[in-house]
C-alpha cells in the first residue's frame, strides 16, 4: 500500500540521515523491488555515490532508468531521475550504458526482483 511505501521510505531516509547508509540501502532496495519509483531512484543514488553499497555506475544507471520509466512524466520524480540518468551516463562508456539498459529491461521483465 502507499502508506507502507511512505513508512518504509521514511525509515530509510532516517537511517540515511543518521549515517547508516547500508540500512537505508537495504530498506530502499526492498521497496525498489516492489516497484516504488522513489525508492528505485534512491537505490540508484546510493549506487552512484557508493553509499551503503559499492559504487556501481551501471547499476545506478539501471535503477535511474527504471525509476524514470515508472514515474509519472509530469512529476518532479521523473525530472529528477532523467537528470540523474543524464549525469550518470556522462561518467560511463557506451558499453556500460548498453549493459545498464539491457539490465533495466531484464529487471522490468523480472518484476524488479533479483536485478542486482
Amino acid at each position: 500500500s502507499a502508506g507502507t511505501h511512505a513508512g518504509a521510505n521514511k525509515d530509510a531516509a532516517a537511517a540515511f540521515a543518521r549515517g547508516d547508509h547500508a540500512e537505508a540501502f537495504r530498506v530502499w532496495h526492498a521497496q525498489a523491488e516492489r516497484g516504488d519509483y522513489d525508492a528505485q531512484a534512491m537505490v540508484a543514488f546510493l549506487y552512484h555515490d557508493g553509499q551503503g553499497v559499492a559504487k556501481d555506475l551501471v547499476r545506478a544507471h539501471m535503477w535511474f532508468e527504471i525509476s524514470r520509466s515508472l514515474s509519472p512524466a509530469n512529476e518532479q520524480s521523473w525530472h529528477d531521475a532523467s537528470d540523474a540518468l543524464e549525469i550518470t551516463a556522462k561518467e560511463m562508456t557506451p558499453a556500460q550504458i548498453a549493459e545498464a539498459r539491457d539490465m533495466a529491461q531484464t529487471c522490468q521483465l523480472q518484476n524488479y526482483k533479483n536485478c542486482d
